[in-house]
């Protein structure tokens, strides 16, 4: 068999690999752009390409997006990679935007990190870390 043979087919076969895990990044691209919750494809690769779990960050984008809740892709990143559950705290915020309820995407994230459940957060509204003490009477 020629080598140029050989060659075109090591090629075409690493083409239709990479074919196939573009498909599934694709996918994502996709839903994300038609709930008008932006998540680039570099970041996707990105993501894949770091270990992160890709589909759970764009679904708790979507997610979010549809709840009305703002959160950026870093935020999301940022509580994955310290350990939080992403998607507690998303659920916890889009509770209380239907409740009404205002809750700052930090405030829960910590207190979920903290190990609050941030779903209390979510329905009473309360801050779970009182603010500090800047004078003593």
């Amino acid at each position: 068999m020629p080598l140029g043979t050989i060659v075109l087919i090591i090629v075409g076969v690493v083409l239709i690999a990479a074919f196939v895990v573009l498909l599934s990044f694709i996918n994502l691209y996709m839903q994300c752009l038609l709930s008008n919750a932006r998540l680039p494809l570099m970041d996707i690769i990105r993501m894949r390409l770091s270990g992160i779990d890709v589909r759970m960050i764009a679904l708790s984008r979507v997610g979010a997006k549809k709840g009305g809740v703002h959160v950026t892709t870093e935020e999301l990143l940022d509580h994955h990679r310290r350990g939080g559950s992403v998607v507690r705290v998303v659920s916890a915020l889009i509770t209380a935007r239907s409740q009404g309820i205002d809750v700052p995407w930090n405030e829960a994230a910590a207190a979920e990190l903290a190990g609050f459940d941030p779903l209390d957060v979510g329905q009473t509204g309360k801050p779970l870390f009182p603010p500090p003490v800047t004078s003593v009477p």
